[in-house]
């Protein structure tokens, strides 16, 4: 029973830690806004989209963040082959991007 038990465990822990991973680099304060890979530049809210910022995305447990409309599909297509491995939680995420918006801030897409 003792097995089963650090199996399931087990399981459990890689789920959590993969869905947190991100495609993307965090900055060097180790906070995730993207900013050192994708261009998030703007001119008007319509130019902004809210996509998945991990391979899960807050439908399955993980974040979201703000890019150029025009970049999103790309964006996501790049999710194919980091993703294809992991695993991700059937629950809806509590991660705060997930509550906010895309719009254009000062020339940038961002989450608010």
């Amino acid at each position: 029973m003792k097995f089963i038990y650090n199996i399931a465990l087990l399981f459990f822990v890689v789920v959590f830690y993969s869905c947190n991973k991100s495609v993307f680099m965090k900055d060097s304060d180790g906070s995730f806004n993207g900013k050192n890979n994708i261009s998030t530049q703007c001119l008007n809210d319509k130019d902004c989209a809210a996509i998945k910022a991990d391979c899960c995305g807050c439908m399955k447990g993980g974040k979201q963040r703000a890019v150029p409309r025009e970049d999103a599909k790309k964006i996501l297509d790049s999710f194919k082959d980091s993703c294809s491995q992991i695993a991700c939680v059937q629950m809806i995420s509590k991660d705060e991007s997930c509550k906010k918006m895309p719009v254009c801030l000062d020339g940038e897409c961002v989450l608010q």
